[in-house]
């Protein structure tokens, strides 16, 4: 298991790139949008968002951000993650099941949907998300457990705080990780494996 970060272990994420962070109508299938290995990406939940960082995938907060914000990434030809935490694994209880729970009620509505840091569980719930997101795997050695989603054809967006891009970013690349060096808080400064730095 991942030591901590600034989110709860096993949040699951949920993609909706059909209009802003809002659900497809139940009324049709849609076709659900799925990130491969190694697509760049920007994540932030602090600050005012910065629109212009040259990334196809942007992972924002889903609560903090309204459908204006998302159509303007969507202009810009950014596919957008809306954060929305909405568990956390506890070994006693049944969370396999409520994992998956959410993920079909995603996916009914046309929604991807991440998996967030839970490596104890990916090889079971791997075949219903859509991609991950993990924290600090670089600096506690699991980044591996990661592989049964770049195996099978899934973007893992991966995030450090205190490993330098020097050290983690060749792992990286080898393994096919969407990685980046990140602040805690999340705010618009990043260095990516793929494309360099960017933010103040």
């Amino acid at each position: 298991m991942s030591g901590p970060g600034p989110a709860l272990t096993a949040a699951l994420i949920l993609s909706a790139v059909l209009s802003g962070c809002t659900p497809a109508p139940e009324s049709g299938p849609a076709e659900r949008w799925g990130p491969r290995p190694g697509a760049d990406w920007q994540w932030q939940l602090s600050g005012r968002l910065d629109p212009t960082v040259d990334v196809p995938v942007y992972d924002i907060d889903g609560f903090e951000h309204d459908a204006s914000a998302v159509a303007d990434l969507h202009r810009r030809g950014r596919k957008v993650i809306c954060y929305v935490s909405t568990g956390a694994w506890e070994d006693f209880r049944p969370e396999l099941r409520d994992n998956r729970l959410v993920a079909r009620i995603a996916h009914r509505h046309g929604l991807a949907v991440g998996l967030k840091n839970d490596l104890d569980q990916i090889s079971q719930l791997e075949p219903d998300f859509d991609f991950a997101v993990n924290e600090q795997c670089a600096q506690y050695d699991e980044c591996a457990a990661l592989t049964p989603f770049i195996e099978a054809d899934k973007a893992v967006f991966h995030v450090e705080y205190e490993v330098p891009v020097a050290r983690f970013c060749p792992q990286s690349k080898k393994l096919r990780l969407s990685s980046l060096r990140k602040k805690y808080e999340l705010g618009v400064w990043r260095r990516s494996c793929t494309s360099g730095p960017s933010g103040n």
